[in-house]
């Protein structure tokens, strides 16, 4: 909710209860409020016939709910410090990281980019966004790599770049670019802007310190070496950044390597269509429960026949 809703009581609680309860299913029974609104026989009146059933809803608090209003006041206080303690926080490490790029006063989007694969295989690449505002998970995205390019970490960087660039008319560029890697990795992602666009944004890059220790890690930008105390927020956001792709990139790949192993090793089966698997997934949940299940458990499932269930069976176990 935007604004100051304390001026219409009516309407906040309409407007509350019409979006958190979407169907007649998610009513409770009782509904206390607070705060007494000015007309609530109207308000009854709307959930009754939103609903077509009707609730209790009532501002009567007696000694047995006041535990329960407490309990909501410090939930609602505590949500409310959080977001506002956030908000301050990266509003500060973005304007701390505007100090040391020579960007002072300005509010700086950045996007980190970062590839995924196993062993060559599978390869993504995850994109996640933030502001002063912090993360922005609906603007994160994925992009899945070409096989040729599965397992070049250079070329796979260049690639989707390449794909995010053009499609800067639909999402605009953020200010800053943030990759994951060393001067290669930077070295391909500035090809890439220069070569389709006029006036790339800040592209940075952030390298590994010796043994992997965060302390001793570096950003390097197109003019060299950005000097910032390890400790400093805007250099702690970045950190952050990177990790955030870094996690966001894995879960993606490790998703995509479980499908094609539960669609490669099932589709193999002869006679198993797509409902049959989907059977048997619901059933044992895993690849590796299918394999231990013996022909007696593969029968149990709908669909499954005796003959299929031995081929199954001496599919998995030759």
């Amino acid at each position: 909710l935007k604004g100051n809703q304390l001026l219409d009581i009516d309407s906040l609680f309409q407007s509350l209860i019409f979006s958190y309860y979407q169907n007649s299913f998610s009513l409770p029974q009782k509904i206390f409020l607070n705060i007494k609104p000015d007309n609530l026989p109207l308000i009854k009146q709307a959930v009754k016939i939103k609903f077509n059933r009707e609730v209790s809803i009532s501002a009567s608090i007696n000694s047995q709910i006041r535990k329960v209003i407490k309990l909501g006041k410090l939930n609602a206080n505590q949500v409310i410090e959080n977001r506002v303690l956030k908000a301050e926080k990266y509003a500060f490490s973005i304007k701390d990281l505007t100090f040391y790029l020579g960007f002072a006063g300005k509010t700086l989007t950045i996007e980190g980019f970062d590839v995924s694969h196993h062993g060559g295989k599978h390869a993504v690449a995850s994109a996640v966004r933030f502001s002063s505002h912090g993360p922005e998970k609906n603007n994160y995205r994925l992009f899945n790599i070409p096989n040729e390019l599965s397992g070049n970490d250079i070329g796979s960087m260049r690639h989707v770049l390449e794909r995010r660039i053009n499609k800067s008319d639909i999402s605009p560029m953020p200010d800053i670019i943030l990759i994951d890697g060393g001067k290669l990795q930077l070295d391909a992602a500035l090809k890439a802007f220069y070569a389709l666009t006029e006036k790339p944004p800040i592209i940075l890059s952030i390298v590994k310190g010796s043994k992997r220790v965060r302390s001793t890690e570096t950003i390097l930008s197109e003019d060299g070496i950005i000097e910032m105390p390890k400790d400093s927020p805007g250099f702690l956001l970045l950190q952050q950044i990177r990790d955030e792709s870094h996690r966001f990139a894995i879960k993606s790949n490790r998703e995509k390597k479980n499908k094609s192993v539960k669609k490669s090793s099932l589709d193999s089966i002869k006679g198993l269509g797509p409902k049959r698997r989907k059977s048997l997934m619901n059933n044992f949940k895993s690849i590796q429960s299918i394999k231990a299940a013996t022909v007696e458990d593969l029968c149990k499932v709908s669909g499954i026949s005796i003959k299929l269930a031995k081929e199954i069976n001496t599919f998995y176990k030759p």
